[in-house]
């Protein structure tokens, strides 16, 4: 088991009774994709994102890995900065959003490199995730994937996987593709890192009052907010350029999972809700 700290046990308790006491039939998953689901670098060092796929898979060239590299250094600071206001902040992950997306148009990115990619192992699922989808899916649980990264990417790597399954929806970010299949633009509603909050509301969610959201970082805890009659567990996965951040962790995440842990601790959670 990796490293895990409960910010308040009590409160845990909790909303775990409240949980156990619905039972598979009253919960649901809003859970990030890069970096939560996927474990942040693969055993040679590369980071692994739906974008770092296409990067390391050199389909576009040195040159869109040079630019992708440029954009990276110029904005991943303000993507990280807890100090920075919220308007400041979601300028900058927009402007840059936008421009990792004119890269793949520029640099010719298409349909058909979107599917290599997906069949490759570019992205690896941290260990334990595929017990995960496939439980969600026997307990008939919804497991919504959020992410700012590229639903194209995510749904080719899943599917090549026979992991989209009936229960597994995809929110992100869809890429336009012309004629000949190559990419011209891409969805006209942006998500990145900075606004992800309240993307699934209330009203998706049903009848479903408990909520398990996942996330790697202090804005993906608030992809669900609490809600009344609601109950929403949240787990955050610290990663390497994160472990500094371990307490205000602690105040927004109920659990708090270190080490590049897996979904152990995770699937132990749901094994008694899927029993219900």
């Amino acid at each position: 088991m990796n490293d895990v700290w409960i910010a308040d046990l009590d409160v845990f308790r909790e909303k775990k009774d409240q949980f156990c006491s619905v039972g598979k039939d009253g919960i649901c998953v809003v859970s990030d994709w890069d970096r939560t689901l996927t474990y942040p670098k693969k055993a040679n060092g590369e980071e692994t994102t739906s974008y770092l796929a296409i990067v390391h898979g050199g389909y576009l060239g040195d040159g869109y890995r040079e630019e992708m590299a440029r954009l990276y250094v110029k904005y991943r600071g303000a993507e990280l900065a807890t100090d920075m206001g919220e308007a400041d902040k979601l300028r900058l992950m927009n402007e840059w959003w936008m421009a990792a997306f004119e890269l793949l148009r520029d640099f010719g990115l298409t349909r058909e490199m979107i599917q290599d990619v997906g069949a490759r192992d570019a992205m690896v699922l941290r260990e334990g995730v595929v017990d995960f989808f496939l439980a969600m899916n026997v307990g008939l649980v919804p497991l919504n994937i959020v992410s700012a990264g590229l639903g194209d990417v995510i749904v080719a790597f899943l599917e090549a996987r026979s992991l989209k399954l009936d229960c597994v929806d995809v929110v992100a970010n869809w890429l336009r593709f012309g004629e000949g299949g190559e990419v011209v633009g891409c969805n006209t509603s942006v998500i990145h890192s900075a606004n992800k909050t309240c993307l699934i509301g209330v009203d998706k969610l049903g009848k479903r009052s408990c909520v398990l959201v996942l996330g790697d970082t202090l804005e993906d805890a608030e992809m669900v907010t609490d809600f009344d009659g609601g109950t929403v567990i949240r787990v955050g996965f610290l990663n390497a350029d994160t472990i500094d951040k371990r307490d205000e962790f602690g105040k927004i995440y109920d659990v708090v999972i270190g080490g590049n842990g897996g979904f152990e601790y995770v699937n132990t959670l749901v094994t008694g809700w899927m029993q219900r």
